[in-house]
């Protein structure tokens, strides 16, 4: 008998499995359809409900609400209607009007908790202890603690070195198992990849021993590959482990194991007798995407031999001298920089020349900024996010004292209040709206559409009403969603955004994929820049953040356009990538107030890109724009530069190998 069945809806997956996992880290034995089930689902169920002892049941509103998940945790609960044996532990993950049975049963409560909570309440459950909590509570009298003020060495509610400590020793093990089977085969890896790659280059036209011998060690190989979690490994990845995608998802896996089942050894004698026996040729080689796919394997095995775990980390970075920030109230315009391969955000005041006023950091994948806002005291507060967490710095802290797991992209997030500890709303490609506590929690507030992931995104704060907020995201569909947190949501589909087009300068254009979605104002009136690039061209509406509907004709800009913004909510300005050998102007405005489809200047002629522009200071007779230059010249290294407005000059304020650019509110939320 097993320990534990969990119960839960399709929704709850992700829930689901980390109680699983925790349940087993701590020495109990569970069954759960997303690792267990194979074959006849009902089949499996069934014997998961009568061939364990206790169920868990994973609760929220989409829990309840489906009819399946009634038989699978009604068995226990006949068992132990009183629930003296605690056969049935509900486990509350999201927010849910709880009815009935579950209206009756304490449950464990997973909702706005740090995970070290949770894991605590959790296994105290499973195992009878009483509720008392590890630490003492805090003294009900004591003032809310300013976590404006959180020292630098504080770490944050999910503790990274704990968590790394705890991966890091399931990593060494996979790792130290792999080395025992091929560490003395690591030269016989290189090689048979070799002759892959080399195959894939140039196919043979005959197959032979060398061949044969070949595909069947990446056969074999491959067969290993699947007996280890690789999906264990699949972080590494983003400090230096080279196995290919592929592998990870088994379709390189698959691939070689058809390729040795129909070119191998194996199966060559029966093929051959058989292809005889027809009058086929008798000496059919793999084509290109098996070499492919064989080299794959064979490279990624020998990336795992060879691959030294010093390079994972083991919390915060430490060797790291960072820099801490300066009160920043005297200046006038703020950035955060990303130079070259520093994992540090830099921050600069950037009011004539830079003035560094500081740096901070997280774990050694590089950061981008999310959202980032000096406060009235002059301290700064940042979100920022690298592959595979979302972290954050108050009140200038060089360390981040907030971390949260992110299972998908981060595209934006901005503060949604103006209190001195201000939530933080964060869009994810996934198509989730999330809300980041001051806790470490995060709350998913709005989910979109099953198979809708969003591509580019904005957050709307309404400055006129105090806690009204819209997400507003550009779909893989090219359509548009305007989401709120009191569900008056909007959406325009990609029919009556584009493909009805009567943008001046085009009446059909060829759209492309690539969208972008941008927040400013027009008139006064908040408005949603939405553009999506064409054959010749952007396309660009002016849409109003709650309704969607538009604030203005739409517009169509000529050429190759990398970026565009509305500025003092008058000014449309474009900024050009680099086509071909052209030498054309860079920038351009048009004036909104005038009916003309024509700037009213260019500037900046030069072989260049410009990437990530942010207005730093905008009226409506002038303005300042920073952007990094890409050159493509002889010097090819990123320019920091900026642009004023109507002089048309452009100074270059800093020169690295690499520039990421991230602005930074000086408004505090009050515009």
């Amino acid at each position: 008998m097993k320990d534990f069945f969990v119960s839960y809806n399709a929704k709850d997956r992700a829930w689901a499995e980390w109680i699983a996992w925790q349940l087993e880290e701590a020495g109990f034995s569970v069954v759960i359809q997303a690792w267990d089930f194979v074959g006849n689902w009902v089949v499996r169920m069934d014997a998961a409900m009568r061939d364990t002892t206790r169920t868990i049941a994973v609760l929220s509103q989409d829990y309840l609400a489906a009819l399946y998940t009634q038989t699978e945790w009604a068995n226990a609960f006949l068992l132990d209607p009183t629930g003296t044996k605690d056969l049935l532990i509900p486990v509350r993950v999201r927010p849910a009007q709880l009815a009935g049975v579950f209206a009756q049963i304490v449950y464990v409560d997973f909702v706005d908790v740090p995970e070290t909570t949770a894991i605590e309440s959790l296994l105290k459950r499973v195992r009878g202890e009483r509720g008392k909590p590890a630490r003492p509570p805090n003294f009900p009298g004591a003032a809310t603690p300013d976590l404006h003020r959180v020292s630098p060495s504080v770490k944050p509610p999910y503790p990274a070195q704990d968590e790394d400590t705890k991966r890091l020793r399931r990593v060494r093990e996979i790792l130290a198992d792999w080395r025992g089977r091929y560490g003395a085969r690591v030269e016989e890896l290189r090689q048979a990849g070799k002759k892959a790659r080399a195959w894939n280059d140039a196919v043979p036209t005959n197959r032979d021993e060398e061949m044969i011998s070949t595909i069947e060690f990446a056969a074999a190989v491959a067969a290993d590959l699947r007996s280890i979690p690789l999906s264990e490994l699949e972080f590494a990845t983003d400090y230096g482990l080279s196995v290919h995608p592929t592998v990870f998802w088994w379709q390189a896996l698959d691939s070689v194991r058809a390729t040795e089942e129909y070119h191998g050894r194996g199966g060559f004698a029966a093929r051959a007798s058989l292809d005889a026996e027809l009058g086929l040729p008798t000496d059919e080689v793999p084509g290109r995407y098996e070499f492919e796919m064989m080299a794959r394997v064979l490279e990624s095995a020998e990336a795992l031999a060879r691959f030294n775990i010093d390079k994972l980390p083991r919390g915060f970075v430490e060797e790291v001298k960072l820099a801490p920030l300066e009160n920043a109230r005297a200046y006038r315009s703020l950035v955060l920089v990303r130079k070259n391969d520093d994992p540090a955000l830099h921050l600069i005041a950037v009011d004539d020349k830079p003035v560094s006023l500081g740096s901070l950091a997280a774990r050694t994948l590089p950061l981008d900024a999310l959202c980032a806002r000096r406060q009235v005291d002059g301290s700064i507060d940042v979100v920022a996010a690298d592959s595979q967490h979302a972290y954050r710095w108050p009140g200038s802290s060089s360390h981040p004292t907030l971390q949260y797991p992110l299972h998908d992209t981060a595209l934006t997030a901005a503060f949604i209040s103006t209190t001195s500890e201000p939530a933080v709303a964060m869009v994810k490609g996934d198509g989730t709206v999330d809300v980041l506590g001051v806790e470490g929690t995060i709350s998913t507030i709005w989910r979109a559409p099953t198979k809708t992931r969003f591509r580019e995104a904005a957050i709307w704060v309404d400055q006129l009403e105090a806690g009204q907020w819209r997400a507003i995201a550009a779909t893989d569909r090219h359509g548009l969603v305007s989401a709120s947190p009191d569900g008056s949501d909007k959406q325009r589909s990609s029919e009556t955004l584009w493909d009805d087009w009567r943008g001046s300068g085009s009446d059909r254009p060829r759209w492309h994929d690539l969208m972008s979605v941008t927040i400013d104002s027009l008139d006064g009136f908040p408005c949603v820049l939405v553009g999506r690039q064409a054959h010749m061209g952007e396309g660009l509406h002016f849409l109003d953040p709650k309704s969607l509907a538009p604030l203005r004709a739409p517009f169509f800009v000529p050429g190759f356009v990398g970026s565009t913004r509305l500025v003092a909510g008058r000014w449309l300005v474009a900024f050009f990538l680099q086509r071909g050998t052209e030498v054309v102007p860079r920038i351009a405005v048009w004036d909104l107030l005038v009916d003309s489809a024509e700037p009213i200047g260019r500037w900046f002629e030069r072989r260049a890109d410009i990437h990530r522009p942010i207005i730093v200071s905008a009226t409506t007779s002038a303005f300042e724009v920073l952007f990094v230059q890409r050159p493509f010249d002889s010097d090819t290294r990123h320019r920091l530069c900026r642009f004023r407005w109507p002089a048309g000059t452009i100074d270059v304020l800093e020169i690295e190998s690499e520039l990421r650019i991230f602005p930074v509110d000086v408004t505090g939320g009050r515009k």
